[in-house]
């Protein structure tokens, strides 16, 4: 999952929708962007840490009962880069600019946490490490939409969004205005038409991607992972982005708080049921991206309270998601904490590993992720000037 990567570099308009912002608050950050992030980020965890509660009270299966859904953190991550990809464009139309602010984003921390992990997991320098260190998937004859994970077993999203990028960029370059049109229209035409012509039929399932045979390993896996419909997110975010852009009206105004309602509830329900569950905009991904549409479109009408708890979620958020697969497959060989840590499982291995990732996400957010995006814009300022 995008997990992810995703910083609210853009800002936006104030929410009175008759009262025109000072010079000194002409932007604010878009709070319920920032929340979700964090949201979607803890519910990952949570579903990565469910095993611990599986087996050791009398609810069989109580990790499970209760975060056996989160996994819809990563169609939520996705659609939310699509949506701020769009908004931290709107005033940078320079493609190089996108492109240097997404690799100082990205690449840092997770330098970082692929070392952590082979030093921590004892896993050796070899192919699979630089297939991971490249966004590369380990095994992409494996199932969809994983192919085989990376060594940190979370960041097989993170190949989807380099590939994101990549079709975003050249979509600025050929025309900024039309970026999102460009871009959504190859996001969803390339899975339709790969699936067509090699399955003969169009998919919206993440579990599906087409098996080709040219011969060739490279153009073999190109095409198997062009063809997953998980891309097709990254496009309902760009679409629920022009929506929230023209969204600041009356008709909205008066609706918006329905909007939220209605996708909340629907929202909850499908955590709870997991009915029509998994990956793919045909079943989690449809109830993310109603949540995603409502809340900022009603933040756009309505102002929200800043909440410190889940902007600080929101913050780390990357730099969790990273972090927490790391944790709990070498929890036990922890020196600190290997006296504490239950071999039977239970809540109290949730809450240390839970205290030992938001230590180690807050430090890379605070030491790695912070200062690099800062150097990141301050060479962007060197090559404009």
């Amino acid at each position: 999952m995008h997990l992810y990567v995703i910083h609210l570099e853009c800002l936006y308009p104030n929410h009175q929708l008759n009262k025109k912002p000072s010079k000194s608050q002409d932007y604010n950050m878009i709070l319920s962007l920032q929340y979700l992030r964090g949201i979607a980020a803890l519910l990952v965890v949570l579903y990565h840490y469910r095993g611990e509660l599986n087996s050791i009270y009398a609810q069989k299966g109580l990790g499970d009962l209760l975060f056996s859904n989160g996994y819809i953190g990563v169609d939520l991550f996705f659609m939310v880069s699509g949506f701020v990809i769009m908004l931290s464009t709107e005033k940078d139309k320079s493609s190089l600019s996108f492109a240097i602010k997404r690799i100082f984003r990205i690449y840092p921390v997770y330098i970082v946490c692929l070392i952590l992990c082979t030093y921590f997991l004892s896993k050796p320098i070899d192919l699979d490490f630089y297939k991971s260190l490249f966004f590369i998937p380990l095994d992409i004859n494996s199932q969809a939409p994983w192919f085989g994970y990376s060594l940190i077993y979370t960041a097989w999203t993170l190949m989807y969004e380099i590939i994101f990028y990549f079709i975003f960029s050249f979509s600025m370059i050929a025309s900024w205005r039309y970026r999102g049109l460009i871009c959504s229209v190859v996001l969803v035409v390339l899975p339709f038409l790969i699936g067509y012509y090699y399955n003969n039929r169009i998919s919206l399932s993440g579990y599906d991607a087409v098996m080709a045979h040219t011969g060739i390993y490279f153009v073999d896996s190109a095409i198997r992972l062009l063809s997953s419909p998980m891309f097709i997110e990254f496009a309902v975010g760009i679409l629920i982005y022009e929506i929230y852009k023209r969204s600041r009206n009356r008709f909205f105004q008066l609706v918006s708080t329905g909007m939220v309602i209605i996708s909340l509830s629907l929202f909850i329900l499908y955590y709870i049921t997991g009915v029509n569950g998994g990956h793919g905009i045909n079943s989690s991904g449809m109830f993310a991206a109603l949540l995603l549409l409502s809340l900022t479109v009603y933040e756009k009408n309505h102002p929200i309270k800043p909440i410190k708890s889940l902007n600080f979620l929101g913050d780390i958020s990357y730099s969790l998601y990273l972090t927490h697969p790391i944790i709990i497959q070498s929890i036990t060989t922890l020196f600190f904490v290997s006296s504490i840590y239950s071999p039977n499982g239970g809540f109290g291995n949730v809450y240390i590993m839970l205290i030992i990732a938001f230590a180690l996400s807050s430090i890379l957010f605070y030491t790695i992720e912070k200062p690099f995006v800062n150097l990141g814009r301050k060479i962007i300022n060197k090559i404009r000037r």
